[in-house]
């Protein structure tokens, strides 16, 4: 697998005061929107503190853009850990390509070098398919 080479890096902070995304602006949807469809856009990265809806927001952005989700939160990885991990739930899930989502048991160890090595193999195979990475999470950690 070859990595993304001469990748413009768009860097989202969000960290709105709403914690839905009809907290969010229609501009500054617009204005994602606009930086996913500038060619030169190969990955976005949305990330804030936990609970300001981030998960939310980037099923939005997936109904209006190209888009496939990386989750890039250490626990909503874990099958079974749905409550107080903001995992999409089944309408964000109809609404987007997810990855990263249930993958290990609880009892499982996975750590961020397994991550980096999923994650790449994600994201390369999305941009293969001819759409924008969306890497979404609260964990510094991945």
């Amino acid at each position: 697998m070859q990595p993304i080479r001469s990748a413009a890096y768009v860097k989202l902070n969000w960290m709105a005061a709403n914690s839905a995304p009809a907290g969010v602006k229609v501009g500054e949807v617009a204005e994602l929107a606009g930086m996913l469809a500038n060619p030169d856009c190969r990955l976005v990265t949305l990330v804030g503190l936990g609970g300001v809806g981030k998960t939310r927001l980037a099923a939005t952005i997936a109904r209006l853009t190209p888009v496939e989700i990386v989750s890039a939160d250490s626990r909503q990885v874990y099958r079974m850990l749905d409550i107080g991990t903001a995992k999409p739930g089944p309408e964000e899930r109809a609404a987007a390509t997810y990855h990263g989502l249930d993958l290990a048991d609880p009892r499982e160890r996975y750590s961020a070098g397994r991550f980096a090595r999923d994650a790449a193999e994600w994201i390369a195979g999305i941009v293969v398919r001819g759409r924008i990475p969306l890497v979404v999470g609260g964990t510094g950690f991945y």
